[in-house]
């Protein structure tokens, strides 16, 4: 099963498509809001496959939470809290609240894995296999293995803007991990081209867990099992979560409503390098020029070279065919295509 947190008004088709093509059971989704439309809650109150709740029904766990007392926690918990750090804090109190719900038998599921990805990531096995089963594929561990690192692959948007980057975006770069440490560090500042780091989200992966009953969360992408210190944690080299925090331009930028830090606040803001630079951007052009104002010709000036920023940073278009190719023969960049055909696949079908 997999455990995420979710906008009400998120598009989720997809995402459930293809994990439920690719062997998973269940999922559990935490709108991240108190209330959410008569329509939505119909659309998924009609699919036996997921349980959703809403943040008024996990915010009160907290109350209740033991993550909150772990030390490797408190840097997020910390005062003055930075809206990175509440976002990161809430997705870690719904997984715990629906490991509890789970083992509580209240909601009839009995299952062996739980995964906690976001509705931007893919779980995917690297398989020869024509058909992809999880299930099958974490069946198949030794019982000592408790928890599993999947690291992750990031996508490399070929265009700006993509209707369904799951669909529309096929280029990755590789995890450090999968590639030979001596090869990632004489090319990583090559393929980071004039960015802070090769990866511009997060590089450290997604875990899944087998559900026993002393299973939780440590932040957002790991769990532990606090009394089975036997248990050990396996990090895999033929399976990947596929990231595609970047492949679209337009809900990339939509990302700043995730952060309320105010202005004298910045410097202490937990967003990673890039989104840091990003938001400093979009600041520079649409909040401190002094011809920033409602003129559409001034705010259109603003889109555009901010779309161009943008463009020079994450988009490898049509022109940087050579620069794919090298780095797809260097190891540093793979093609996957079978998301994509798997949800065209399953969308011929509907």
């Amino acid at each position: 099963a997999i455990v995420c947190t979710a906008r009400p008004q998120s598009d989720l088709q997809s995402w459930l498509d293809y994990h439920r093509a690719i062997g998973i059971s269940h999922f559990f989704i935490v709108f991240d809001a108190v209330e959410i439309p008569l329509s939505v809650q119909q659309r998924y109150r009609r699919l036996r496959d997921v349980t959703f709740f809403t943040s008024s029904q996990t915010q009160p766990w907290g109350q209740n939470s033991d993550i909150f007392h772990l030390k490797r926690m408190q840097k997020h918990i910390n005062a003055p809290m930075c809206g990175v750090d509440r976002v990161f804090i809430q997705q870690a109190l719904n997984a715990e609240f629906v490991i509890k719900e789970i083992l509580s038998g209240k909601r009839g599921v009995r299952l062996d894995w739980l995964f906690h990805i976001d509705t931007d990531e893919l779980i995917f096995p690297l398989v020869e296999s024509q058909k992809l089963d999880i299930g099958r594929f974490l069946g198949s561990l030794s019982k000592s293995i408790g928890r599993v690192v999947f690291p992750n692959y990031e996508a490399v948007p070929e265009r700006l803007n993509n209707v369904d980057p799951f669909v529309d975006v096929t280029l990755f770069r590789r995890n450090h991990k999968h590639v030979g440490a001596e090869l990632y560090t004489k090319y990583k500042n090559i393929a980071k081209r004039d960015n802070p780091r090769n990866f511009l989200g997060y590089s450290n992966g997604k875990s899944a867990a087998r559900v026993l009953d002393d299973l939780r969360p440590v932040g957002v992408h790991n769990f532990e099992h606090i009394r089975s210190p036997s248990l050990k944690e396996l990090t895999l080299t033929d399976g990947v979560i596929l990231h595609y925090g970047f492949a679209d331009y337009s809900r990339v930028i939509g990302r700043f409503a995730h952060c309320d830090c105010p202005k004298d606040f910045t410097h202490k803001c937990k967003r990673l390098p890039f989104d840091m630079e990003l938001a400093h951007k979009y600041d520079e052009l649409y909040l401190l020029s002094p011809n920033s104002n409602n003129n559409n010709s001034t705010t259109n000036a603003a889109e555009q070279t901010l779309q161009r920023w943008y463009e020079s940073r994450v988009v490898l278009n049509p022109e940087s065919s050579e620069f794919i190719e090298k780095f797809i023969k260097l190891g540093m960049f793979t093609r996957i295509t079978t998301p994509s055909i798997v949800i065209q696949q399953q969308r011929r079908t509907l």
